[in-house]
């Protein structure tokens, strides 16, 4: 890919994926920068899928702003409050993953962008059959999205998404309230158990397979909180008593264990009767 010819090719895909991710006018929201920092052509080992031929793989990072003035921008939770830079704009960055036809005029002209599902890749999978690899795939399987030369664009939009494991990450600013204090409010974490265990992370995942991260509480204290379990999703809520958790994790100490402000255990641990969901302030 040292070519000049090979060099454009790149360019023009990486144009595609800005332009796909960063279609909204100037004033409103773009994308500013688009950082490719790792290509591998040909992709998938050289495989070549049909008349299409071979692919290539590009990730990188994009950079982008959304108007916090423009009114549809305001479902965005607390963009008022986020830093801006110089031109009043917030900032915003996120993984791109990109796989495209090396020869492009021998592709369809068509994007297929998977909006990623807890930044995992999912697209690939459920088109190809036998794909390799995961998060990273390492073989297309049976080829069948390549061969239709469709252009693959994933991207992260999840900003609570853990690093790890490729998948798609998305950062943004923290909002602060204009004094410089913190924002806090009520938050509720729900979960389903599905094995035996003292202590759960307020975030999905599971204890020792955590993909999001989870805010924090602002107080250890459970009598200003609640913690409920149900055995059915339409069941009524039941109240745990506050003295029987804790913030806490009880992995290496009983009840009611190290002091954590992004865990909770229970004096009798989880089991796998139900749902359980806990409300604090965070």
């Amino acid at each position: 890919m040292n070519t000049q010819a090979g060099m454009a090719r790149l360019a023009q895909s990486a144009a595609a994926v800005a332009a796909l991710i960063g279609s909204a006018a100037p004033a409103d929201a773009r994308i500013t920068r688009l950082e490719i920092t790792r290509v591998e052509a040909p992709a998938f080992g050289g495989a070549s899928f049909g008349s299409v031929g071979t692919y290539d793989k590009l990730v990188g990072r994009a950079f982008g702003e959304v108007d916090p003035r423009d009114p549809q921008n305001a479902g965005i939770q607390d963009l008022e409050l986020a830093p801006r830079n110089a031109r009043g704009m917030v900032e915003y960055a996120m993984d791109v993953y990109l796989l495209a036809p090396h020869d492009p005029a021998r592709g369809n002209a068509t994007i297929l962008y998977d909006a990623v599902n807890r930044g995992n890749k999912l697209a690939l999978g459920m088109f190809n059959v036998g794909v390799v690899g995961g998060n990273e795939p390492t073989s297309a399987g049976d080829g069948f999205l390549q061969r239709q030369g469709y252009t693959l664009v994933w991207s992260g939009w999840q900003a609570d998404v853990a690093a790890g494991g490729d998948r798609m990450t998305l950062s943004v600013p923290v909002a602060h309230r204009p004094d410089g204090a913190p924002i806090t409010g009520r938050v509720r974490a729900e979960f389903i158990v599905t094995a035996a265990t003292s202590t759960q992370n307020l975030s999905s995942g599971s204890f020792t397979n955590l993909t999001h991260t989870s805010y924090e509480t602002v107080s250890l204290d459970t009598h200003g909180a609640a913690l409920t379990m149900r055995v059915k999703e339409g069941d009524p809520r039941i109240a745990i008593p506050a003295t029987d958790w804790a913030f806490a994790d009880c992995t290496t100490a009983p009840f009611p264990g190290v002091p954590s402000t992004t865990q909770i255990c229970l004096k009798n641990g989880f089991d796998t009767v139900g749902f359980f969901a806990v409300y604090t302030s965070s």
